[in-house]
């Protein structure tokens, strides 16, 4: 009889147990939450801070979307009027794409009220167990999500940490990241990510500056369509566990397998604006680490070679030579064509930034000369750092160009003023700018993530303004630079 009546009690205490939907779920040994809301096997990611739901599809599924719905078996879920069935397909009826939804979840009469949205645009969820830092670098897992039938594109084990110098200090952060072979930070390997090439360092920019998002992807579309070695991006938005952090441009970084380098190439970057980043200054001894002064090397691996050897030359040439040993040397160092254009490029959108820190020197190999390579662009076409608007008749300087002007070795200003006035009949000219910045305006209207962005950053950023104020000032920009350089 006493047993009879402890089993009894056990029984009413396991039926009286408090059951609960956790829309903040801890990670289980595998990066894996709890279960809240799925259609058709494909998480809807949550939003805490929003209580917002998002949802991935392609629009035209939306015309008469009829999803196999799972939840928790304990809670009643109502979407929009309409009490679900678990496990079970649902027919939602029409529906439409960035419009709010409510849905709610019961548990024990409790009711828990949020909304759902249907999104087109790619998502990266990130699952940590701890907080990210600029380093060393965390153990996390990320899924990529994209429309279509294979919705749920793939998921990985990465390491990630903070990037960036300027982005360290804002609210919004900026991530680098490795993808991993299995969870452990030792074994990085390379791989493709959505439609982007092979690489193995990886690059999601907060677009914190920048008033339209679009200025660097825009500027890469450009420079790649000059011939030139780029990067290509794509929006997407991200999450980290259950929070979106909002709009990001996830792209490839310059690294050995982007940019096919082998035991004979060397890559270096300028780190901040200095006199040595400008050609202004040229240190005696050569650096025996990955940093000299405020250049740093790429590639090789510091941790492998430290290898100074060709830049080291290029530098002691641009600051130190006489004006006819500059003549008779710069163009066996460094690419005449590729610099033309560069410095056409920069002066276009007025890249001030550009022309001591962020920007790249690319030895493809040992018997081939430096080309430069462009990065981080965020601060061009009419905005500063700040995002506080430039005056269209600024030039870019720096040492290296203004000798290219001055000492005018093989002819580099008549072949600057030619390059200029034949991209201006094509490439540059102002049809061809607006439609590629428009092109990519049109893609972030069309996803509606800029209201997330304000909700989420307390941001007022109104796309349509500044996609004026980039044709106003681009069109004004080009009329200067008509002039520049055809008095050159």
């Amino acid at each position: 009889m006493k047993h009879t009546i402890i089993i009894l009690l056990l029984l009413i205490l396991v039926g009286c147990t408090k059951r609960e939907v956790i829309f903040d779920s801890e990670l289980n040994e595998n990066f894996e939450q709890a279960l809240i809301l799925k259609f058709n096997g494909k998480d809807c990611l949550f939003d805490q801070s929003t209580g917002t739901f998002k949802f991935l599809i392609n629009e035209s599924d939306l015309e008469s979307f009829k999803p196999t719905i799972h939840f928790q078996d304990f809670t009643s879920v109502t979407f929009n009027n309409l009490k679900l069935k678990n496990n079970q397909i649902n027919n939602l009826g029409e529906l439409m794409s960035n419009v709010i939804y409510p849905i709610s979840f019961t548990v024990n009469n409790e009711i828990s009220e949020f909304n759902l949205i249907f999104t087109t645009i790619p998502q990266v969820h990130v699952l940590t167990f701890d907080p990210i830092l600029n380093e060393p670098k965390t153990l996390a897992k990320m899924r990529l999500f994209d429309i279509g039938e294979n919705s749920l594109v793939e998921e990985f084990y990465v390491g990630i940490e903070l990037r960036g110098r300027s982005s360290l200090l804002r609210d919004k952060k900026s991530y680098g990241f490795r993808v991993l072979q299995k969870s452990d930070l030792n074994f990085p390997i390379s791989k493709s990510l959505y439609d982007l090439k092979i690489g193995e360092k990886w690059s999601l920019d907060g677009l914190v500056i920048d008033q339209s998002k679009v200025r660097n992807k825009t500027s890469f579309d450009i420079w790649k369509d000059l011939g030139h070695t780029s990067i290509d991006s794509k929006y997407v938005e991200l999450f980290l566990n259950n929070k979106s952090l909002g709009l990001y441009r996830l792209s490839n970084v310059y690294d050995k397998e982007l940019l096919n380098l082998n035991s004979n190439s060397s890559l270096y970057v300028g780190v901040d604006n200095s006199d040595y980043t400008k050609f202004n200054a040229f240190p005696n001894k050569q650096s025996k680490s990955a940093v000299w002064n405020e250049w740093e090397q790429e590639f090789p691996n510091p941790s492998e070679s430290i290898y100074w050897n060709d830049f080291y030359t290029l530098n002691d040439i641009i600051v130190n030579s006489s004006d006819s040993n500059f003549v008779n040397e710069i163009f066996n160092h460094i690419d005449f064509e590729n610099v033309i254009d560069y410095y056409l490029f920069i002066s276009l959108c007025y890249g001030y930034d550009n022309v001591g820190k962020n920007w790249y020197f690319l030895k493809q190999s040992s018997n081939e000369k430096f080309k430069l390579l462009i990065w981080d662009l965020d601060a061009t076409w009419g905005r500063n750092h700040n995002a506080l608007i430039q005056p269209t008749n600024l030039q870019v300087q720096n040492n290296l160009f203004e000798r290219l002007l001055t000492i005018n070795p093989n002819n580099f200003k008549q072949q600057l003023k030619a390059r200029w006035n034949s991209l201006r009949a094509s490439k540059f000219s102002f049809l061809e700018l607006k439609n590629k910045f428009d092109a990519n305006f049109v893609e972030l209207n069309q996803y509606k993530i800029i209201s997330t962005e304000n909700q989420i950053w307390n941001e007022s950023l109104n796309l349509l303004n500044e996609q004026d104020f980039i044709n106003s000032w681009t069109e004004n920009r080009l009329l200067f630079l008509d002039d520049y350089f055809n008095e050159l």
